[in-house]
């Protein structure tokens, strides 16, 4: 009866448990398919209707809510809070705006009026930034210590799917049921958390947070007064923006090539992403055995040759698979690059003020990433062209690289200068900055 009992209590915990995963997996896997279609879709559709790259250029600027989302973050963490639970408010409220954004897009004509399109855009990217803070919060409340870890492989692996499908599997459906019908089905995609959310309302309880009003107010600008991190705010401004440029550019350049819809969703958005995926889980078995610095110098010298790659295809008559093969070779370098600017990101962060060290420096990466980038390749390509263009973001990924290695030189040198026994100064080689 005893062995009953603990089997049936096993039974409910492990249910409860799965509810969880299935609830957050569901909100970060609804937050992503319309990022993903908006920034990767999108582009390539617009570029085969006939809309220049500067326009195209533009759509990833309209991602400025997720580089600055950390300035409005403590008001979601203050409106409401005297309710226990009340980012479930915020993500309800948060994910039913995004419902009508994309309702109201699916109803524009693309070819005659994009900017309304744009707005839709702009106003979804905002209540998409906002419900992933309170969708972190509410992470943060509810999941136990021994669930964190999983969840947090949820989280990612839901965010992983969610720009596969909106990136990959959705630009094939453009082709097949057009504009509206695609807008639509990721519309009731989002819906589909809201359910989750709603059958779950009361499933978890919350703890409630006391405050301290004499412990002393942390600002969003504490990052910034730290000694050496406005220096390496700009160099992670350098780190990704060459590959951002060249990725962002080549998307397009395969619609001039005259590849299909069909063949690009494929080849970018679904074995691209893969290969990202698979290059950042790589990245994380590199990390255990080598030095950091060593191996960030290698690996973005590795992916700066590999853009060079995309200059093949504009002088060579490349077959589907070859230029595939490129595209997996130049995604899987960049997925271990970024795991391992992650890493450098986390040491950066001082306890009692990760979640905003964090915010911070993710702000400056994916301005560069997902903000500059796209403006400097749609508007300096048409001026200087394809050719010249990966030659320009290879020359930016390794002066990025230049920079970082005589930075973290100049860090080395300062630390033996200090020492008071000059005896130490071989045990610094593997030295992590």
């Amino acid at each position: 009866m005893l062995l009953t009992l603990n089997q049936v209590q096993g039974d409910k915990l492990l249910m409860t448990i799965n509810r969880k995963y299935i609830l957050f997996g569901s909100l970060y896997f609804s937050q992503f398919i319309p990022l993903g279609f908006f920034t990767e879709s999108l582009p390539v559709y617009l570029r085969s209707l006939g809309y220049s790259l500067q326009i195209v250029g533009m759509i990833h600027m309209l991602l400025l809510p997720w580089m600055v989302k950390f300035l409005w973050a403590p008001a979601v963490d203050k409106i409401g809070s005297k309710k226990p639970g009340h980012y479930r408010y915020w993500i309800l409220i948060m994910q039913g705006l995004v419902f009508l954004c994309l309702v109201a897009s699916a109803f524009v004509n693309l070819s005659t009026t994009l900017y309304a399109v744009l707005i839709c855009i702009a106003l979804l990217s905002f209540f998409s930034s906002t419900q992933d803070i309170a969708t972190d919060a509410f992470a943060v409340e509810t999941l136990k210590k021994s669930e964190q870890g999983f969840g947090n492989s949820i989280q990612n692996s839901a965010h992983s799917l969610g720009s596969l499908i909106g990136g990959g599997l959705m630009l094939l459906f453009l082709n097949q049921i057009g504009w509206s019908g695609s807008i639509f089905i990721l519309a009731g995609i989002v819906l589909i958390p809201c359910i989750i959310l709603i059958i779950n309302w009361n499933k978890y309880p919350v703890e409630s947070h006391a405050v301290n009003n004499d412990e002393p107010k942390k600002s969003v600008f504490d990052f910034f007064k730290r000694k050496g991190n406005l220096k390496w705010l700009g160099i992670l401004l350098l780190l990704p923006l060459g590959s951002a440029i060249s990725d962002f550019i080549f998307k397009p350049f395969l619609i001039d090539a005259g590849y299909s819809l069909e063949d690009i969703g494929f080849m970018r958005g679904i074995i691209g992403l893969i290969a990202s995926f698979a290059g950042a889980i790589f990245g994380g078995f590199l990390i255990k055995d080598n030095n950091r610095n060593s191996l960030l110098i290698k690996l973005g010298l590795l992916l700066s040759l590999t853009m060079l790659l995309y200059i093949l295809p504009i002088y060579a008559k490349l077959d589907f698979w070859s230029i595939t093969s490129i595209i997996i070779i130049n995604r899987f370098i960049y997925g271990a690059f970024v795991t391992l600017i992650f890493t450098l990101i986390m040491q950066r962060c001082e306890k009692g003020k990760a979640g905003t060290d964090f915010s911070v420096q993710i702000a400056v990466m994916t301005f560069s990433s997902h903000g500059i980038n796209s403006l400097i390749a749609g508007f300096l390509t048409p001026v200087i062209g394809y050719t010249f263009i990966y030659v320009l973001a290879s020359g930016i990924a390794i002066t990025s690289i230049i920079i970082y290695r005589r930075t973290i030189t100049s860090f080395k040198a300062a630390k033996i200068e200090n020492l008071p026994d000059k005896t130490l100064i071989p045990k610094l080689e593997n030295f992590e900055y």
